[in-house]
C-alpha cells in the first residue's frame, strides 16, 4: 500500500468527481423540461459515471487502499482543482443546462488529464484504466458539443468548425 499512497490518493479525487458529476447531472434531469431525449442522454451519462467509480473503487482496492469517504474534506490536490475550475464555470449564470453539463465534463477531462500525470509511477493496468476513462469522457464531452450545436438555432459549420452567431449573420 506505502508505494501506492499517492496514486490512491489520485484514484480517490477521480472518484470523488465522477460522484459530483453523477449528482450534477441527476440534479440537471430535474430541470429538464419534458426532453426524454435529453433526459435519456442525461441517464447515459449517469450509467458511465457510476461505472467509471465502480472502476476506480475496484483498482484503490486492488491497491491495497482505503475507498474515500465522500462526506469528508480531506480531499487531494486534483479533487481541489477539479472544484476551484467548476465553481469558476458555474459563476456563469446565464448557462443552459446543456452547457452546465459540458462544462462539468470539460473541468472532469481536464482532470483526468491531470491524474495521468499527478503521480510519478503509476501501473499499466491503472494507466490504462484512467486513459480509457479519459477517452470515453472526451466521447461525452463531443457528444454534449454536438448536442449544444443541434440545439442552437444561431450554430453553422464552415469547413468542419463550429461558430455561434448572435444575431444570425455575424460569424
Amino acid at each position: 500500500m506505502e508505494q501506492y499512497a499517492e496514486l490512491v490518493i489520485v484514484l480517490n479525487d477521480l472518484i470523488r468527481i465522477n460522484t459530483d458529476r453523477v449528482r450534477e447531472l441527476k440534479k440537471r434531469i430535474n430541470d429538464l423540461e419534458k426532453n426524454s431525449e435529453m433526459g435519456s442522454f442525461f441517464k447515459q451519462l449517469i450509467k458511465e459515471g457510476v461505472k467509471f467509480n465502480v472502476q476506480l473503487l475496484h483498482e484503490v482496492q486492488k491497491k491495497g487502499g482505503a475507498v474515500v469517504n465522500l462526506a469528508a474534506s480531506n480531499s487531494g490536490k486534483i479533487y481541489n482543482s477539479w472544484k476551484e475550475l467548476k465553481d469558476w464555470l458555474i459563476q456563469k449564470k446565464d448557462l443552459s443546462i446543456l452547457e452546465k453539463v459540458q462544462f462539468d465534463a470539460k473541468a472532469a477531462l481536464k482532470v483526468y488529464k491531470e491524474a495521468l500525470f499527478a503521480v510519478a509511477s503509476i501501473p499499466a493496468d491503472t494507466l490504462d484504466l484512467i486513459a480509457t476513462q479519459k477517452a470515453l469522457l472526451r466521447e461525452a464531452c463531443e457528444k454534449i458539443k454536438t448536442k449544444l450545436i443541434l440545439n442552437n438555432p444561431h450554430s453553422i459549420f464552415i469547413d468542419g468548425n463550429y461558430f455561434e452567431t448572435r444575431s444570425g449573420y455575424r460569424i
